[in-house]
């Protein structure tokens, strides 16, 4: 395990090696290949955050959320989980659409936002990012401490907002969605939520404390489709030089952690761990493939597909 740190360390902040075309994101020169990024990609689809509907759902108050905070989460002292934030804006989405009071809706929505904003920090360039109050353990000898952050939860919580946004068209959620995804690559406050590996390629956290990461795929390209959502919702390229940074990341290193056992690897610095959702992994990478049409991207996710389907197989 030191040594699985002691690797990390060295691949998140020894001077890049760039391998070509690159840009600058969050003031460091990165990786960047120039993808045909599809036009209108639904960047929550793949995360199954796209709007639905809840047939056992019907609200009766302001209060009546379509799912509840995880219990561990509420133990740890934050009844908040961002993928369920982001999940219930889904939900509300959806039914909005379908029928229902608006009113009950739109006054959820100014909930679950004030429960968002009491975890959120403003940077001094006015980017905001997600705080969570307490500290857990991911492995063995691997631990995040109260106080840590991640691109994942910046990543949900503007999903939420987008979804917000989309369903009374407030300006104020979109701002808000803006802020989350520029403090994925903001470096103005005292933690980044980024790292650049050896090879020059940048990595999109999904937890990190000071120099404390370890690059994992699905929170990464977590950020990448949160970031084309709203490119989808506002027909804006303001992210497309970190989104194909991301996805230049992901073309890299998706080759690399194929295993020969089959399954999607956890993160850069624990190979040998498999992805506990292998499946939506499998997916996101197909995803990959749809909003690029790359040739290499596509390869990949036939790849893992396989690798998948042989496993099912095989039980």
């Amino acid at each position: 395990m030191v040594r699985a740190l002691l690797i990390a360390g060295i691949l998140a902040f020894a001077g890049p090696a760039l391998a070509g075309p690159t840009a600058v994101i969050g003031g460091v020169t990165v990786n960047r290949y120039d993808y045909a990024l599809k036009a209108g990609y639904d960047g929550a689809r793949p995360l199954s955050l796209a709007p639905s509907t809840n047939e056992g759902w019907t609200p009766k108050s302001p209060t009546d959320y379509p799912q509840q905070w995880p219990e561990a989460w509420i133990t740890w002292g934050q009844p908040f989980a961002p993928y369920v934030f982001a999940s219930d804006a889904a939900i509300m989405l959806g039914e909005s659409r379908r029928d229902g009071d608006p009113w009950i809706y739109q006054q959820m929505a100014l909930n679950l936002d004030a429960m968002a904003m009491e975890l959120t920090e403003t940077l001094p360039s006015g980017a905001t990012q997600i705080v969570h109050r307490f500290g857990y353990d991911v492995g063995e000898n691997f631990a995040m401490p109260a106080g840590f952050r991640g691109a994942f939860a910046n990543s949900m919580v503007a999903i939420g907002y987008l979804h917000f946004y989309e369903m009374d068209r407030q300006p104020a959620y979109l701002i808000k969605a803006q802020k989350m995804l520029d403090g994925i690559t903001d470096v103005s406050g005292k933690q980044r939520l980024f790292t650049v590996d050896s090879g020059g390629f940048i990595w999109f956290e999904e937890v990190i404390a000071g120099d404390k990461a370890m690059g994992v795929y699905n929170g990464h390209m977590a950020a990448v489709f949160a970031m084309l959502e709203y490119r989808r919702v506002t027909k804006s390229t303001r992210y497309d030089p970190a989104i194909e940074a991301g996805i230049t990341t992901m073309a890299h290193w998706l080759p690399v952690q194929r295993r020969p056992e089959g399954y999607f690897a956890y993160s850069r610095d624990f190979p040998t761990t498999p992805d506990y959702g292998q499946e939506r992994a499998v997916f996101m990478v197909e995803a990959l493939c749809s909003v690029t049409s790359d040739f290499g991207l596509c390869g990949e996710a036939k790849a893992f597909r396989q690798d998948f389907t042989y496993r099912a197989t095989k039980r």
